[in-house]
């Protein structure tokens, strides 16, 4: 590393360090208008899809919007703070992203072929921000496709992190360079600084997942100051922190650590006990799940538990992971990064399974949000209506009431399939990476096109309309399936299923042969396990 990337290093951490107070907060969503044109407009789509989403929720909104004949359309939209890279047009098969949104902005647009151009004074901020980008990649493009595969090169935690800070360092010196003799209005050029250091901070927590078998599984030991030492060197401290994808993913990463991944088996247990009726036998049933003994599920005891309160503990083990995070988050130095981290926590564990906080709980909440702004905006976008059912039963696609149960489900999408081979595959339409395995996907299809196995797409916490459009876009092969939360979350215990995508191997009996079977990019190997199985 030469000395101008120490100092700059040395320079930016003495900065945020030094910072003894956090900059005021106030979160308001406020309109932002957008006008777009399609030029050589094919019309094949009539409508487009604009998906966002921000750091105060994280909750993924889908605008569609209608396309007229010559490729015009226009859109508005509330917005709570700047945006880089958390929105996303999906317009006749084009995808695009990696750009910079404002609150109460008007913009216009041209979509040429694949690329997005933005026109006018107010889409200034994005050209120097593309320009910049391009120069960077052109200077840097090895190093930087290299530091996206460090995680999975067999590194010791050490020396990931010096490698990620390094080229941290790199990028910081490029940038300054590069605004000696380039137009960089201040915004854009605090956008570009908080995009580079929160691309450590987000591959610095990722690090707590190994790939070597395919799927992400956590690692067996990660050293005790691991995660105060991140939260120490990349606080989240004001909206320019925020406006950045990887620093919402880094929060919501930080949330997933808090509510689910760094939990006390017993203090679950205990949890459960204090909130329900169950006996010391059915409470040992559960607490051999948490341990992560997934065989408990096949015995007869848990499944007529299950059967029995399957709806009490689903909505139980939801509000365990509220109050693991509300015990948990004062990990977090900064109140901005604590706000953040409950509310991206409350809406996935709670609005995203159509459950509102009690006035208890919210009590409990208010307790912990530094600013009030946030705490309002949080009560506002909770769900206005909860959907009225019977709590033992859903209705299926024809409205018919079906049992929810894990026996039932499974022989709904899986246990019809035995005596074949099932390599499932559990994605989002959201997820970035499951959409890069469509292509292998579809060559193994091709190989195994003969043979008795069945591919199982099940399709999770994912919007049944944009499944429905991307099983038509990519033209998906196999079994697809559209799985509902309550399904999800009986499959996902089951399947230790914790990140999407993952993959799960069944053998011609039926009995699971990986949890964390290898992915389709895989090839020769997941190939070979296949046919080991046949």
């Amino acid at each position: 590393m030469n000395y101008k990337c120490v100092f700059l290093l040395l320079l930016s951490t003495l900065l945020f360090t030094c910072r003894s107070t956090e900059d005021p907060v106030e979160i308001q969503a406020q309109p932002v208008n957008i006008s777009g044109k399609i030029e050589n407009y094919q019309g094949i789509y009539n409508t487009g899809k604009m998906t966002y989403f921000d750091a105060v929720t994280r909750t993924i909104k889908d605008e569609i919007f209608p396309i007229d004949s010559l490729g015009n359309f226009a859109i508005s939209f509330p917005l709570t703070h700047p945006v880089i890279n958390s929105i996303y047009f999906d317009l006749e098969g084009g995808y695009y992203n990696d750009f910079l949104v404002r609150p109460n902005t008007d913009y216009s647009l041209t979509f040429r072929g694949q690329e997005l151009v933005f026109n006018g004074a107010s889409g200034a901020d994005n050209r120097e921000m593309s320009d910049f980008k391009e120069a960077l990649h052109a200077a840097m493009g090895e190093k930087l496709e290299r530091a996206d595969t460090l995680h999975n090169a067999g590194l010791s935690i050490s020396d990931y992190i010096d490698d990620q800070k390094e080229l941290e360092a790199e990028k910081m010196a490029f940038l300054e360079n590069y605004r000696e003799e380039h137009q960089l209005s201040e915004a854009v050029l605090a956008a570009l600084r908080s995009e580079i250091r929160f691309k450590t901070a987000h591959a610095w927590i990722n690090y707590r997942y190994t790939y070597e078998s395919g799927a992400p599984r956590p690692r067996k030991s990660l050293p005790e100051n691991f995660y105060s030492d991140l939260f120490t060197a990349y606080p989240v401290s004001n909206l320019e922190d925020i406006q950045t994808r990887v620093c919402i993913d880094y929060l919501a990463n930080i949330m997933s650590v808090l509510s689910r991944e760094s939990i006390d088996p017993d203090d679950k247990v205990l949890y459960f006990k204090n909130n329900t009726n169950l006996s010391p036998e059915e409470l040992e049933l559960i607490r051999r799940l948490f341990e992560g003994d997934r065989s408990v599920t096949n015995k007869q005891e848990f499944k007529d538990l299950a059967r029995e309160h399957n709806d009490a503990l689903r909505e139980l083990d939801i509000k365990y992971r509220l109050h693991a995070l509300l015990q948990n988050v004062q990990q977090v130095p900064t109140a901005l990064a604590r706000d953040l981290v409950i509310g991206q926590g409350i809406a996935e564990h709670y609005y995203e399974n159509s459950l509102v906080p009690t006035d208890e709980e919210w009590a409990q909440i208010a307790g912990h949000i530094h600013y009030p702004s946030i705490l309002e905006h949080l009560k506002a976008q909770s769900p206005e209506q909860m959907e009225i059912k019977d709590p033992e039963t859903v209705a299926d696609a024809g409205g018919e009431a079906v049992e929810v149960n894990l026996e039932a489900v499974r022989e709904k999408y899986i246990d019809k399939y035995k005596g074949k081979v099932i390599y499932i595959d559990f994605y989002a339409t959201w997820c970035g990476p499951c959409r890069q395995e469509i292509p292998h996907a579809k060559r193994l299809h091709q190989e195994f096109k003969d043979e008795a196995v069945v591919f199982l797409n099940l399709c999770a916490q994912s919007k049944e309309q944009d499944w429905e459009n991307m099983k038509k876009q990519y033209a998906l092969e196999g079994e697809n399936y559209f799985l509902t939360n309550e399904e999800f979350y009986l499959l996902s215990a089951t399947y230790q299923v914790d990140a999407f995508p993952t993959y799960v191997l069944i053998d011609k009996s039926g009995a699971v042969v990986n949890y964390d079977a290898l992915r389709p990019s895989s090839t020769k190997a997941l190939y070979d396990r296949i046919r080991e199985l046949l």
